[in-house]
């Protein structure tokens, strides 16, 4: 039988572009590194910090980011869409984060995405 600490996930590391260049990387156990702070959009902050509370805040605002890049439920024809690509209407962050990151948190609004 195997330990739950076995069966642990690997942390995965998000990189977020400004159209061709990284500008921050933000991995899911909150780790957070910028490497341009002056593309980095104003809506997101990180710290770059091993500090629990800045780990817990990263990850919490890198999905926060992410959660507003989904469509909005209350736009015309936005279930029908959501539903018709088979998409679940998530209600917190971390679902509607997960959503957006599948197609890699990409808008029509701004040239940033998420690799």
């Amino acid at each position: 039988m195997q330990s739950p600490m076995n069966t642990a996930k690997k942390a995965v590391t998000y990189e977020l572009m400004h159209m061709e260049q990284v500008v921050a990387a933000v991995s899911t156990l909150g780790q957070a590194r910028i490497f341009n702070q002056q593309f980095l959009p104003y809506d997101i902050y990180l710290a770059e910090s091993n500090d629990f509370d800045d780990l817990v805040n990263n990850l919490t605002n890198f999905y926060h980011w992410c959660a507003s890049r989904v469509l909005s439920l209350d736009r015309t024809y936005a279930k029908q869409i959501m539903n018709s690509i088979g998409v679940p209407q998530a209600v917190t962050d971390r679902d509607r984060a997960q959503i957006s990151l599948s197609y890699h948190c990409v808008s029509l609004n701004d040239v940033y995405w998420v690799r």
